[in-house]
C-alpha cells in the first residue's frame, strides 16, 4: 500500500484547481495507488532543476510533481502546468 504525504505548496495549489481538475486528480491518484507506472499517468523523471522529482499527468498540461521517499511512501510536492514548473 502506498502512503501519500503532501507538501504545503501542493496543498496551496491544489485548492486553486477547478472542480473538474480535482475530480480528475482523484481518479488519477486512484490509478497511481494501484499502479504507479500505469501508462495513462506518464510517470516520468523531471529535467533540469527539478531532476530529483518525478511527475504524473492529471489532464492535459496539468501534472503532479512528487518525490519517492521509499518503496511505499510518496511525497506530493506541487501541482501545476509544465510551464508553471519550468518558467
Amino acid at each position: 500500500m502506498i502512503t501519500i504525504t503532501h507538501h504545503k505548496k501542493f496543498e496551496k495549489n491544489f485548492r486553486k484547481l477547478r472542480k473538474n481538475e480535482m475530480k480528475r486528480f482523484e481518479e488519477r491518484v486512484g490509478i497511481f495507488m494501484s499502479d504507479p507506472h500505469n501508462k495513462i499517468l506518464d510517470n516520468h523523471q523531471l529535467n533540469g532543476k527539478l531532476s530529483k522529482y518525478r511527475s504524473v499527468d492529471i489532464r492535459g498540461d496539468l501534472i503532479i510533481q512528487f518525490e519517492m521517499i521509499d518503496g511505499n511512501t510518496v511525497h506530493f510536492i506541487d501541482v501545476g502546468t509544465h510551464s508553471y514548473f519550468y518558467s
